[in-house]
């Protein structure tokens, strides 16, 4: 049997008190959209069983036969048999899975043959010859729309006869020990904490999908004209000390980028607001008291990290890759905040209007000393590099 997926090695990240990765000590939160979603089966829910996207072609007519001897022992797979029809081609099994423009795809499945039938994954895959025994196929694919199977017999006057087992679509490049299909990402409406787990993004305006809702991508979250918002973080204090670095490309139109703000009130906040080219300030509202930062210029083409820092009565945003930093005086906000990305999450979340890439984003409830974010810093490019990112 042909090895197709082998488990990949657990990310230092996860583990607690490692010096060399992220700081453990004062960690409220940490949201990472690669751990929700790379991996992930996008398949519609029931397309393991052929019978959502299958299609005869060409006049061909379809018979599934399910129960047949699949390749972990049990009696899974699925013989697809035609009669008929005026091509090669004689059915198509299509994914209808909905996949986001340029994003990176494995689509793979399991199959074999007896009499030459072979499938070609679309779009822009090889021909693949499977044989009579149990063999994996696989494509990397760019997200561009539903992916399918074209089915071929030997010749036109030749009926198919193939067996088939768990088709998955996983978002990403690399292939995971399969799980059942979970449907495009899109379903998903809520980010994980990875820190204790309590408190949780919702995607969007509402538990159920939306116009306001984010797209997962396999490393990343990208926004524009939608947000993500957490519950009151109970144990954090905006004119207390505190730490929000975000991995992250601003692009688009002006807008916020990242806020803390109070749930109750429209004038209590902290947030990094973005002027739609290559600034970013700090912005901080009490009530009538307002102060902002100069600006700090970033890149809208690579990706880089900034840290946002509380520390006494200072609020400091520094870009990592350069050490350059803006400050502004603490207004003090009060109230207990929830965290908003991609737009300000006062009481009336504004309409967001900026375009977000992110990848990371810890929360932390005291002041990062220097080394400890040049030390964040460094493990932060590693960690990118083996997700396939490059952080400036």
């Amino acid at each position: 049997m042909t090895e197709l997926w082998k488990p990949t090695r657990t990310s230092r990240l996860w583990k607690r008190g490692d010096p060399a990765g992220l700081p453990m000590n004062g960690l409220i939160a940490l949201w990472d959209p690669y751990r929700d979603t790379y991996g992930r089966n996008v398949l519609p829910v029931g397309a393991e069983t052929f019978s959502v996207g299958l299609v005869g072609y060409s006049g061909a007519v379809v018979t599934v036969t399910p129960g047949q001897p699949d390749p972990d022992g049990g009696n899974n797979a699925y013989r697809i048999q035609t009669t008929g029809g005026a091509s090669t081609i004689k059915c198509i099994f299509g994914t209808f899975g909905n996949t986001v423009l340029g994003v990176a795809y494995k689509w793979a499945i399991w199959g074999k043959t007896g009499n030459g039938s072979k499938f070609k994954f679309q779009p822009g895959g090889d021909t693949q010859s499977p044989n009579a025994d149990w063999g994996g196929y696989s494509i990397a694919s760019r997200g561009i729309g539903g992916l399918m199977i074209d089915m071929l017999a030997p010749a036109v006057g030749d009926n198919l006869d193939l067996v088939l087992y768990h088709p998955q679509l996983n978002l990403g490049s690399t292939l995971f020990p399969y799980s059942t299909p979970a449907g495009a990402p899109g379903a998903l409406q809520a980010m994980g904490d990875y820190c204790g787990g309590l408190y949780p993004l919702q995607l969007g305006s509402g538990a159920t999908g939306d116009a306001s809702d984010p797209a997962f991508t396999g490393v990343s979250m990208l926004h524009a004209g939608d947000y993500l918002l957490s519950g009151n973080i109970a144990n954090l204090t905006m004119a207390g000390d505190w730490t929000l670095p975000i991995i992250c490309k601003p692009s688009g139109t002006a807008g916020t980028l990242v806020s803390l703000a109070a749930s109750a009130a429209a004038d209590q906040y902290q947030a990094v607001e973005y002027n739609g080219s290559t600034k970013v300030r700090i912005k901080t509202v009490n009530g009538a008291t307002v102060t902002t930062s100069g600006d700090l210029t970033v890149s809208a083409t690579t990706v880089q990290m900034l840290v946002l820092t509380s520390s006494g009565d200072t609020l400091t945003l520094k870009r990592m890759d350069t050490g350059t930093s803006v400050t502004a005086t603490n207004a003090d906000p009060a109230g207990t905040p929830r965290l908003c990305v991609g737009a300000l999450g006062v009481s009336t979340v504004a309409t967001p209007a900026d375009a977000l890439e992110w990848h990371l984003l810890p929360l932390y409830g005291r002041a990062w000393t220097a080394g400890e974010e040049m030390r964040a810093y460094v493990y932060a490019k590693s960690l990118m590099a083996r997700r396939g990112v490059t952080l400036a």
